[in-house]
């Protein structure tokens, strides 16, 4: 991968905690004056990067290519985004359109930063309090893109296959709405793609699957049944080496909740190992947890007691799963490996409208 320019070195300063060795950390670059960096993705193999930026009134997208940025993309008025997905090239995220009723639309854009192209494969109307869009977790696949549609009136829960420069989407993978009360009836609740392979998580009344399927086949390979007392999985996260990230609630016997966990489990493996438990007021941020190798990560929001976000209501988790050891990053709102190196985007403990990009070795 291409190392950007260094801006600044620092030492890190990281609270280990239970032996995980990081290096020096370099700030590979910060946001502009008066504007927020809320989300930063690699969008091709030379580590050129998409960022997703928002100020008072909009929110924009820009990509730095060979050192240069640029304004890709700005969104309409009363429109935000959340996150952005990319890979070959490919950006794509979902654009939220809020209506003065408070509904809202969900507008799949996808675009081609070769050439500029914009493309619009879904768009759909969320009436306010319902539950009836599935608006995360999209998938980028050399020129395809992968994202999770349900359709009530059809009483099923889709992944949907959209390459770019097609007129329509068409469908990947479709699995029975179901009643299940943690899922909203939805029978997909998350995905991911590495290589030749999308992992999702599927349900099926109250049991939850982990569904293995060949992306050059569409064939479900594997569908694996987790433990009972899963209730749902919040996030999915494939290793190449068979290894398998989630984040999931689970339930006791009665079907109440009883917590919120990061763990992993083995593509043969019974159960679930669990490395994280949420404590009361703590969120994972997104809800996403990402696996690179064997590196698992994932970033904690703790309750805020007032509107002022500040460095201290944030921090990173590393888990080497290998062998268990983890780090944390404090102030880190956003955590991913890549290649054997760690990238976050970590909030200035004195001021949190500074936000950096910033680059450490895993040793």
């Amino acid at each position: 991968m291409k190392r950007f320019l260094c801006l600044i070195l620092i030492t890190v300063l990281l609270c280990s905690c239970s032996g995980a060795k990081l290096g020096e950390k370099t700030v590979l670059f910060k946001n502009e004056a008066e504007k927020l960096l809320t989300h930063t993705v690699f969008y091709n193999d030379k580590g050129d990067t998409a960022c997703l930026y928002t100020d008072a009134d909009e929110y924009y997208i820009t990509i730095d290519s060979d050192g240069e940025k640029k304004v890709l993309y700005t969104l309409p008025e009363n429109s935000y985004a959340y996150e952005l997905y990319a890979n070959n090239g490919i950006i794509a995220f979902y654009e939220r359109q809020i209506y003065e009723n408070r509904d809202e639309r969900c507008i799949l854009k996808v675009i081609d930063t070769e050439n500029g192209e914009i493309y619009t494969p879904f768009s759909k109307v969320i009436v306010f309090e319902t539950y009836d869009v599935q608006s995360r977790f999209i998938e980028v696949v050399g020129r395809d893109v992968y994202y999770i549609t349900s359709s009530f009136a059809l009483e099923e829960t889709r992944i949907m296959k959209y390459t770019v420069g097609d007129k329509e989407p068409t469908e990947f993978a479709t699995v029975p709405m179901t009643e299940n009360e943690f899922t909203f009836n939805h029978s997909i609740t998350c995905m991911d793609a590495v290589g030749d392979k999308l992992v999702a998580a599927t349900v099926t009344g109250y049991d939850t699957h982990i569904s293995i399927y060949n992306l050059k086949t569409g064939e479900a390979e594997k569908k694996k049944l987790l433990p009972i007392n899963v209730g749902v999985v919040y996030s999915v996260a494939y290793g190449k080496d068979g290894n398998i990230g989630l984040f999931y609630q689970t339930v006791d016997k009665e079907g109440k909740f009883e917590a919120d966990i990061v763990g992993y489990i083995g593509v043969n493996d019974e159960e679930i190992t669990p490395l994280y438990t949420l404590s009361e007021g703590e969120y994972v941020n997104r809800e996403t947890v990402l696996l690179d190798g064997d590196i698992l990560t994932f970033n904690i929001q703790l309750a805020q007691t007032d509107d002022i976000v500040s460095a201290e209501d944030f921090y990173g988790m590393m888990f080497n799963i290998k062998n268990e050891k983890s780090a944390r990053i404090s102030g880190s709102f956003l955590t991913f490996a890549n290649d054997g190196k760690l990238y976050d985007l970590v909030f200035d403990k004195n001021d949190a409208k500074t936000v950096s990009f910033t680059e450490t070795e895993i040793k």
